[in-house]
């Protein structure tokens, strides 16, 4: 009996301290290959995104994006784009573990697939 109680303890604690992390972090590329950009989302411990980067190794630029609001399948971002004079809000929609949604509003109003990388 004390055995099978150590037992059920050990997993109910493995359990209650297994780390669960948000859908959105990872390196994300879109669907259609429209750009050249790879979305990079970080996340910290408290499942929080931390910061949103987008990357192009081709053209070598990048942006980030000021995290506006946020729960753990969804962010909404700004960012502005000088080269193209874009300012634009950005939905992040995590559709599964593998597949993020983008709704962009603003000077340019588009929605993206990514697919996850990394």
């Amino acid at each position: 009996m004390k055995k099978l109680l150590l037992i059920i303890a050990l997993i109910i604690t493995s359990i209650t301290n297994a780390q669960h992390v948000s859908n959105l972090e990872g390196v994300w590329k879109n669907t259609d290959d429209s750009t050249t950009y790879l979305t990079i989302i970080t996340v910290d411990d408290y499942d929080e995104v931390t910061s949103v980067y987008n990357v192009s190794f081709a053209s070598n630029k990048e942006f980030h994006e000021q995290i506006l609001e946020q729960d753990y399948d969804y962010l909404i971002s700004t960012h502005y784009v000088k080269r193209n004079d874009y300012a634009v809000t950005s939905k992040l929609i995590s559709i599964d573990e593998f597949t993020m949604k983008r709704v962009i509003k603003g000077s340019i109003d588009i929605t993206i697939f990514y697919k996850k990388i990394i």
